[in-house]
This record gives structure tokens, sequence and C-alpha cells, in this order.
């Protein structure tokens, strides 16, 4: 485990050093990622589950790493969106999934198995999840674990029940599709800065399925603003915002927490995710 780490930092090195992901290095990083986790979890850990046995330790291979620019390369390549070609495959139960045939049973296992952690892990945050993934490895080390266990164990951390998740994403399928359908700021004379505010709505449908949380991004001139709303499948929510700087566009889920479903695009033929980003249209008060 030290000699993996020792190597680890060296690879991290090679990253400072050439300031990119040189092939070298992700090869480097990619064998040693998988040789920490599975050290981390697999050599005590009887993992029942394919979910745990499988993609665990997949996500966390992938996702290791907390280099900042490693990081800033995850929120971009969105890489839980759904194939559009498959997506009556992801709209199964994962019972379900497990039975097709390949390649449809590998890629959709795969990226369902690994965005399964990745929206556990939005669900609790950072602190709670290093702390879950301690508390997996020690409570089940040399023992059998499935994933009613696992599950129960992150309820604890949480703090709440994750009944609906489970539902959601593991007993029905639950694809979201999220879509921008209005955006707008008002603008208005405070009367207490003698400056200019804005009020701001947002209006965002589900075209899809499950009502998972799903964050909801404000950026303005000086300031990034996050809500969360829960958004039931074929409804949709308003949010009402008063801010002080100009707002300059809104988006849903920028940093690809949440597995979904593009959108269809007639004109183009063709799936986009231009609708999840959207600028904020503005006008005077009164007029």
């Amino acid at each position: 485990m030290q000699v993996a780490r020792a190597e680890e930092e060296e690879a991290r090195a090679e990253w400072w050093i050439c300031g990119g992901a040189s092939a070298t290095w992700t090869r480097q990083v990619k064998t040693l990622q998988d040789k920490l986790v599975s050290d981390y979890l697999r050599s005590g850990v009887v993992a029942r589950s394919p979910l745990l046995h499988e993609a665990l330790p997949r996500y966390l291979s992938r996702f290791l790493s907390s280099h900042e620019r490693a990081l800033a390369m995850q929120e971009k390549t969105r890489e839980f969106d759904v194939t559009a070609r498959l997506a009556g495959y992801y709209r199964l139960p994962l019972s379900e999934a497990a039975a097709l045939r390949y390649p449809e049973r590998a890629e959709v296992l795969e990226k369902r198995g690994m965005a399964l952690f990745h929206m556990l892990r939005f669900r609790l945050g950072e602190e709670r999840w290093r702390n879950l993934l301690r508390a997996y490895s020690e409570t089940y080390r040399f023992r059998s674990v499935d994933w009613p266990d696992f599950l129960r164990l992150a309820e604890a951390h949480l703090g709440e029940s994750l009944a609906d998740f489970q539902r959601e994403w593991i007993d029905e399928g639950a694809l979201p599709q999220y879509e921008i359908l209005r955006a707008d700021a008002l603008m208005f004379d405070d009367p207490d800065t003698l400056g200019m505010d804005y009020r701001v709505t947002l209006e965002i449908a589900n075209r899809g399925t499950g009502g998972t949380p799903v964050p909801i991004y404000l950026r303005t001139e000086r300031d990034r603003i996050f809500q969360t709303p829960r958004i039931p499948a074929g409804e949709s929510v308003v949010l009402r915002l008063e801010v002080p700087d100009r707002p300059l566009f809104a988006e849903v889920d920028p940093q690809g927490w949440i597995l979904q479903l593009p959108r269809y695009m007639p004109e183009a033929e063709t799936y986009a995710h231009d609708y999840r980003k959207v600028e904020i249209w503005e006008r005077m008060a009164g007029r």
C-alpha cells in the first residue's frame, strides 16, 4: 500500500511537470488507482452485490484524483449522460438490465452503476461521502456485504431515509430529462442601496422520470448561486430569487451529478444539451 501511494505521488508529480494529462500519467494513475481501490475496498470486504464488487471500485478508480485540473475535467465531461440510442435500456430496473445481452448490458450497467454512486455522493456531500467509505471498509472488513447493508450505512451517515433513492434508481430505473423553460429577470430600483436589484425567475421541467434533487445554477456578475429542488416526473418548478448583481445565465446540473437523458432536437435530428444552459433575459420594472 505504501509503495502504491509513493508511485501515485510520482505519477501526480508528472502531471505537474507536464502541465496536463500525458498518456504516461493516464496509464500510471489508472493502474495505481485500480490497485489503491482494490487494496482499500476489496481485500477484506466480501461484496456480494455487483454494484459493490464492480461498480463502486470502478467509480472510485475514475474519480479518485482530487487534483484541481482533474476535477475541472470531470465537471466538463458529463461522464454520466445517457447514450441516446440506449435510453430504453436505461429505464429498466437494474435487475432487468443485468439480463441484457452484450454490449448493451456492459454499457448500461457500467455507466448506470457508476452514476448511482456519483448521485449518492452528491446526496451525501463530500465529507459524509468520505466518512461512508471509511466506515464501509472498517465495518465490513473480512465480512460479506450486500447492497441493502451499504444503503443502511449510507442512511446512517446522511441522517435520513434513502428509500426514494432505492425506489427510483434501483427498483424502477429513473431517467430524468431536465429543461429550462423560462429564465428572466426584472430590474428595479433598490431604495436602500440607490442601485438596481434583480428579481430572477427560473422555471425548470423534468420531461423524463424520477424526481431526484437536482442542482440548479445561477451565475451573476459577482456571485454563484445553487438551488437544489426536487422536480417530479412530468412536472416543473419555479424558482424566484432576488439578487443585487446582474444575472448572466442559468444552468441545470453544470457539474454533471445526475444521470439524465439529452433532449432530442427534431430540427437538427440529434440529441443536444443546449437547453440546460440559457442566458437570462432581463427587463425594467414597469415595461
